[in-house]
């Protein structure tokens, strides 16, 4: 409580003394005007001793205080009021808001007790910049403050405020609403100017972040960079700036960085732009002429790949007479695509191929055609290789060039098409990680010449044995250890799953739907040991719906099939096995992504384990490695697992049903050991625990097949003889 001026002693009051805090008021008003400010004050210093903790008291006090011009103290009572109150009942619309306003505008900024606050915002927000933009940074640092403007607090929230006019500058719910609809547009947003600085952050905090922290950047552009300084201290948005989930233009030199930022090719046009653009224009709208490729560009691409020169190096190439220059693909919002292409890159390089990969940096990135069509320029490329994605992703790229597919999953526009004869070339290949994606792949219409079986290969430079000794591995000693994410309890995924299912009062058909879906749910819990493919899915589906599946409803309701097996089933099959394991005592490391939210497994939990040598170190600390999948038996932490010398038990599948059967890779008995239910997996586990020697023997064994035919050297190999003999075919 502030210090109040007063002249004589105050009368006692007692705490029922207020019968009504609006009659109080009336009653101080009076008194106002009839005994001057001097007997309010005395007044007041009695109604908070009495009412300590009374918001009301606290804002009746504030603003009379801030009538009288004792804007400091008034200051302070307000804060107090609003520390006293319940969460929400202050807000902007409330009757002593306008007092509140005027009464810190009336402080010297100096004196406010937010200022520390407002310096922490600014010095943090400087540092995360200086890594992006040095010299704006400097220039914001050494602005003067923008008078009349400043911040205050208003019931809790920073705000800009005019000590000449006495306003704040707020964000209306239009606006937010706005800013909401704008983002599910998926595109950037771009503010000309700070405006409230209220619509920057209510945009950055309504931009979600996706599958691996996918997401996208927002601008500002903000030539005066004493606004610029002032937004500063409004929010600690150290963490968006670091990120680039905040982009700034500033100061004089803000077109040269917007021309350095967009002439990369790394972003896409922002969608939207909010504020005045007069001041940014026309440089504003120069934005599309970066990201565009030249048409010149585009046509001596396309010359040279419809050139003699071209189809001279295919026929080169296919005589092993050349290495090819090969083109990568891939993006960073898939762990397993990234690193997979990036192996078999390494493989391509060891083979002495000249090779590029195109990638996102950050996760705020869009890499636009431009980006592609300079690395044709650049490299001019013999051949393109992504992972999961084919040439059906990047149909913009020229019809000549060759495309390599490595299919581990079913994405894209492949997946949304009934065939894909014709837009795939003669030279294209397709290299399936399971029977099962290869036979999907040729009932879209690719020929089986251009079809092949491969496994995703390891690295041995990476995944290999290590020292017993090496302190890497403290953090990763078990005895058991499963890697693969986890999730929680079966009927919470259920009910999870089931929300985001269409809805059916709009349609017959999920009616009968949902109760199809329910009833698979629980034939699979009454038998969690049971293996369910894809097609057993689609078969019961067809069986309990009346009248079977309309094939308008086929291809949504396949989709929903696919997202119960993978959301409800496979976790629901994993834990079956792991729940006996987890209460034996034996000592049990789960890696991945869930395991946390389930209350039997979040002990066992490791958390996730990025690719590399801290995964090399997990396969290397524990004694015996699990692989326990629903649809197959051939995976690529098996390959990573056995180059680094790991022991495996692995879940015992139909090879007629299975899509990547065991027997195709590994010699069970002799380089890895089956079980066929939770309870055999458990008395082996205790079996191996205790023969080290035998554990050890079959672990041993895995390794040099997996050495002998399953390297990214190896792979690599294969794919560019296959590549070759293609040519050949061809040319």
């Amino acid at each position: 409580m502030p210090a109040l001026k007063s002249t004589r002693a105050p009368e006692l009051l007692q705490p029922n003394a207020i019968a009504s805090w609006a009659d109080e008021c009336e009653r101080l008003e009076d008194m106002a005007q009839q005994s001057g400010p001097t007997a309010v004050l005395d007044r007041i210093k009695v109604l908070l001793k009495a009412h300590p903790a009374s918001t009301e008291a606290h804002l009746l006090a504030g603003r009379l205080l801030a009538r009288f011009g004792e804007f400091e103290g008034a200051s302070s009572l307000y804060r107090e009021a609003h520390r006293l109150a319940l969460e929400g009942s202050l807000s902007e619309d409330h009757p002593d808001t306008p007092f509140s306003v005027a009464a810190q505008l009336g402080v010297d900024p100096e004196k406010l007790p937010i200022r520390e606050k407002l310096e922490a915002h600014l010095n943090r927000n400087l540092n995360a910049l200086k890594e992006a933009d040095p010299e704006l940074a400097a220039g914001i640092a050494g602005a003067e403050p923008p008078e009349p403007l400043r911040i205050i607090e208003v019931w809790g929230k920073l705000m800009i405020g005019n000590s000449r006019t006495g306003r704040v500058a707020v964000a209306s719910k239009k606006m937010a609403g706005d800013i909401r609809a704008l983002i599910k547009t998926g595109a950037s947003v771009a503010f000309c100017g700070i405006g409230s600085g209220l619509e920057i952050l209510h945009c950055l905090e309504s931009t979600p972040k996706g599958f691996l922290g996918y997401t996208f950047a927002h601008y500002l552009l903000e030539k005066d960079l004493s606004l610029l300084k002032l937004f500063f201290k409004l929010e600690d948005l150290s963490p968006e700036i670091q990120e680039r989930r905040l982009i700034l233009f500033g100061g004089p030199g803000w077109w040269d960085a917007l021309k350095r930022h967009f002439s990369s090719r790394r972003f896409e046009l922002p969608g939207n732009f909010i504020g005045d653009r007069t001041p940014y224009l026309p440089e504003c709208d120069r934005i599309q002429e970066m990201i565009e490729v030249r048409a010149s560009a585009l046509e001596d691409i396309q010359n040279y790949y419809e050139s003699e020169g071209f189809r001279s190096r295919m026929k080169a190439i296919a005589l092993g007479q050349e290495l090819p220059k090969v083109l990568f693909l891939t993006c960073r919002w898939t762990t397993v695509l990234q690193y997979v292409c990036a192996s078999f890159r390494k493989g391509f390089e060891e083979l002495g191929c000249p090779t590029e990969l195109l990638v996102e940096k950050t996760n705020v990135e869009r890499l636009t055609r431009g980006v592609y069509f300079d690395a044709l320029e650049r490299l001019k490329p013999d051949l393109a290789f992504a992972v999961t994605h084919s040439r059906l992703s990047y149909d913009f790229l020229p019809s000549q060039l060759p495309f390599i597919c490595f299919a581990m999953d079913n994405v894209g526009p492949i997946l949304k098409l009934q065939r894909v004869d014709g837009l795939i070339q003669k030279a294209d290949l397709f290299f399936c990680i399971s029977r099962w994606f290869k036979e999907y792949h040729a009932r879209k219409g690719v020929p089986p010449e251009q079809l092949f079986h491969i496994a995703t290969p390891g690295d041995p430079a990476v995944y290999r044995p290590l020292d017993p000794r090496d302190p890497l591995l403290e953090p990763y000693r078990a005895e058991v250890a499963f890697m693969k994410h986890g999730g929680e309890e079966v009927e919470r995924c259920m009910r999870r799953f089931e929300s985001g299912l269409p809805d059916p009062s709009g349609d017959p058909f999920w009616i009968k739907a949902r109760e199809a879906l329910r009833e698979i749910h629980r034939q699979v819990l009454a038998d969690r040991s049971r293996s369910w493919f894809e097609a057993d899915f689609w078969n019961k589906a067809g069986e309990l719906l009346p009248g079977g599946i309309p094939a308008e409803q086929s291809e949504s309701l396949r989709v929903f099939l696919t997202r119960y097996l993978s959301e409800v089933y496979a976790v629901s099959y994993r834990q079956h096995f792991l729940e006996p394991l987890a209460r034996s005592g034996i000592r049990l490391r789960l890696y991945g992504n869930g395991w946390e939210s389930h209350p039997l497994f979040s002990t066992l939990a490791g958390g996730s384990v990025p690719p590399g040598e801290k995964l090399n170190a997990a396969y290397n600390g524990s004694s015996i490695l699990l692989h326990i999948h629903q649809g197959g038996s051939m995976h690529q932490r098996m390959v990573e697992g056995a180059l680094a010398g790991g022991f495996f038990l692995i879940n015992k599948l139909d090879p007629a049903k299975s899509h990547a059967p065991l027997e195709a890779y590994f010699e069970e008995g002799r380089e890895v050991v089956a079980f066929d239910s939770a309870k055999d997996l458990l008395e082996k586990c205790r079996y191996y625990l205790e023969h080290e020697e035998e554990r050890r023997a079959i672990a041993g064994r895995m390794r040099e097949r997996a050495l002998g035919e399953h390297t990214i050297h190896e792979a690599a190999g294969r794919v560019l003889e296959a590549f070759r003999r293609r040519l050949r075919d061809l040319v």
